[in-house]
């Protein structure tokens, strides 16, 4: 990521802090919390096919508030060539929020798809913010709790989804070796009467 001195169009603290207010991000903050917020956050572009997270990457300790551009999120398992697309990041979507909070490896690959413009919010800032304003911190955290909140759920919802998916298929492959048996015994049968 490129550092903000070549930014194409130049963010206002209040423009940014009316991202972090969109429904992908931070809904539930108060306006005059997200413009503290955003105080604290640094401007930077990326270039297409830039990797702003690694899977596995510890270099966690920050989030990204996408103003301008997308980036896809992908798993990628060991041994898989190509991830596969968990999602798909726009303006207004926070990305690896859990990096201000917890030192944990990054849990997928992001990767820019066309020029990005994102405001970071490093850990480093969080922590000054929880020292000087516990409230705007406990607001923040408050919302990012719900995000995650409902992410999970949305999460939880897919999985069941698929769950039900994969007995339809297991039930359907059980049905056809119960027909490949019958057959089977259906042949044998009918090979007795030639004889």
């Amino acid at each position: 990521m490129a550092d903000s001195t070549a930014l194409a169009r130049h963010w206002t603290i209040t423009e940014m802090a009316r991202m972090l207010l969109s429904s992908n991000a931070l809904a539930s903050i108060k306006t005059q919390d997200a413009t503290i917020l955003a105080q604290r956050m640094r401007l930077c572009t990326a270039a297409p096919a830039t990797v702003l997270f690694r899977a596995g990457s510890t270099n966690t300790d920050f989030m990204v508030l996408v103003l301008e551009g997308e980036a896809v999120v992908e798993n990628m398992d060991a041994g898989v060539r190509e991830g596969m697309v968990l999602n798909v990041v726009r303006a207004g979507d926070l990305i690896g929020e859990m990096g201000v909070v917890a030192n944990a490896p990054r849990s997928a690959r992001v990767t820019a798809s066309c020029n990005m413009t994102l405001a970071v919010l490093t850990q480093t800032a969080f922590v000054q913010l929880i020292e000087q304003r516990p409230e705007v911190a406990c607001s923040f955290l408050s919302s990012l709790l719900q995000s995650t909140t409902n992410r999970l759920r949305e999460s939880n919802r897919k999985l069941l989804t698929l769950t039900r998916i994969n007995q339809s298929l297991f039930d359907e492959l059980e049905a056809s070796k119960q027909n490949e048996s019958n057959l089977a015994e259906l042949f044998v049968s009918a090979s007795h009467f030639e004889k």
